[in-house]
């Protein structure tokens, strides 16, 4: 029998009347009557028929109180409980399920009957919430005033919860929230009830309702039809009813067709073959949907049917035939005249052209993918994106890399690779034979004049004098700006010394990143 949100269940003690060897019984509940008839061929429950194993008792307990865990049942729905007892080993095994038996709860709370999509946009999206008040609620034990709040939580996100609705009238059974992103996300409602015990005079929480979900709908189109998917987490019954799929293409929506969701599916299907009006769906069209979901509660004294529309969803056929590869060139500026190299604009940067592809090729594109790697031996990367044929990179300043380009049409296939062009960096680098660090500022430090200081790495710089004593060490910087000095900064004397600058470069073969350069240079002071 129900008892505030909770059923207390009573049998014949089986272990006295029935099995004495029984060892314990196991209790099974599920909303709603099943179809499972006993026919004394299967033990146990089979599977398939949403029973749920809510405990496991002595078999010589003949009572049970289930409060769900704690968290009490639901008015509303029609909870139906089996009974089955099993047997210790070694012979084990499980007896014949019980007798199916159901009730309902006393409306002492309210019921959340809709959560339905009225509007789908990113931002300006919008979800009806309906309920019923708590009809049979014991005022006597449950005193006035009373005060529904309604939340809203972003399902599969972090952000915390929001109250999005506040009443001490209980005839306020609807709330339409605004401004959400129903194209996108999914939402979830809870109603809390709140009452006045007359020892404290404040409003305290009697209990909240079950969470009830907005649909999600998704896609899986192909070449020639569209197969649509729905679930609804809500805390009434949608299994055994029809549901209703509208579309439009470019005028109104229409029913064209409705679907039996059995009651062992978890996730809803349909598939749209264009046969509507025999008219086959037609590739590179746009077509709309949305779901109207039905269910209903077990208590009888609530309103049927419970209909809740889900999102629009726009999606068209997926061709499965790949575009034809772009033809890529790659197009870098001349670096033989460093000074006016250096005077580019920044940043200096590779230009990527290819052709769009003609007939027979799927000319229906809607982007490229731009693909890229620093060195010819690795494998090229997805660095962007773009709509048109044309696009320009470079890594820090540096050209070297190698490039393909694939198209993609509107059904996301993407082609095989274009064809893979390479770029590389020029290492073009000279130093002077004379410099003078007398004080006076000018022509102070050794430094290169024709380089192209993005393409390096580091310079690795030595110095020797004429009986080949290395005077000076360094890992400098790109320009190296040697001041004349030792590395221990002692003032080197007037005269001729010898330099050996190795330089790793930025280059599309590894091997070729290395690079010794020597010569003579003449300090004069």
């Amino acid at each position: 029998m129900p008892d505030n949100q909770q059923v207390r269940l009573s049998w014949n003690n089986y272990k006295n009347t029935v099995c004495p060897n029984a060892s314990s019984i196991q209790i099974y509940r599920r909303t709603d009557s099943s179809r499972f008839v006993d026919t004394k061929c299967t033990p146990g429950i089979p599977k398939g028929f949403r029973y749920e194993l809510i405990a496991t008792i002595p078999a010589a307990q003949d009572t049970f109180t289930d409060n769900n865990k704690g968290k009490l049942l639901q008015p509303g729905n029609e909870y139906c409980y089996r009974l089955v007892a099993t047997f210790p080993s070694p012979k084990g095994g499980l007896s014949y399920a019980s007798d199916e038996f159901c009730t309902v709860l006393q409306i002492e709370m309210p019921v959340i009957t809709q959560v339905s999509v009225t509007k789908t946009g990113i931002d300006t999206g919008q979800v009806e919430v309906k309920w019923i008040p708590a009809r049979e609620i014991d005022s006597i034990a449950y005193p006035k005033p009373y005060q529904y709040r309604l939340l809203r939580t972003e399902v599969g996100n972090n952000t915390s919860t929001a109250e999005v609705f506040r009443s001490g009238n209980l005839t306020d059974t609807t709330f339409l929230e605004s401004n959400l992103n129903t194209a996108e996300k999914e939402y979830k409602y809870q109603l809390l009830f709140y009452f006045t015990p007359r020892s404290t005079g404040t409003l305290t929480l009697k209990d909240s309702t079950e969470p009830a979900n907005t649909i999600v709908v998704k896609d899986l189109p192909n070449a020639d039809s569209i197969k649509l998917t729905w679930r609804a987490n809500v805390p009434w019954n949608n299994f055994n009813q029809y549901h209703y799929i509208y579309r439009r293409q470019n005028g109104p929506f229409e029913l064209i067709d409705s679907i039996f969701v059995d009651n062992v599916e978890i996730d809803a299907s349909y598939v749209d073959s264009g046969k509507f009006k025999s008219e086959p769906l037609i590739l590179g069209r746009w077509y709309e949907y949305y779901i109207t979901t039905n269910g209903q509660y077990g208590d009888e004294k609530l309103p049927r049917p419970l209909l809740n529309d889900s999102p629009i969803i726009r999606t068209q056929l997926r061709d499965s035939t790949l575009p034809c590869s772009p033809v890529l060139t790659v197009t870098s500026p001349p670096c033989t005249d460093c000074k006016a190299y250096n005077n580019l604009p920044k940043p200096i940067q590779n230009l990527l052209t290819w052709g769009k592809p003609i007939a027979p090729c799927d000319s229906e594109l809607v982007r490229y993918n731009v693909y890229y790697a620093n060195d010819e031996a690795e494998t090229p990367q997805k660095i962007g994106e773009t709509i048109d044929t044309f696009y320009s990179h470079s890594n820090s300043g540096s050209l070297a890399g190698c490039y393909y380009v694939t198209a993609v049409d509107f059904s996301e296939n993407e082609s095989e690779p274009s064809n893979i062009v390479c770029a590389d960096n020029c290492a073009a680098f000279e130093l002077p034979n004379v410099f003078t660090p007398n004080g006076d500022e000018f022509n102070a430090v050794m430094q290169p004049f024709c380089y192209i200081a993005d393409f390096i790495n580091q310079v690795d710089f030595k110095v020797f004098n004429r009986f080949g004593v290395e005077v000076y060490r360094g890992k400098t910087d790109k320009n190296i700006n040697w001041n004349g000095r030792t590395t221990g900064g002692n003032q080197l004397s007037e005269g001729m010394y010898y330099y050996q600058a190795e330089i790793d470069w930025k280059r599309l073969r590894k091997a070729d990143s290395k690079q010794k350069y020597t010569g003579w240079v003449m300090i004069l002071r």
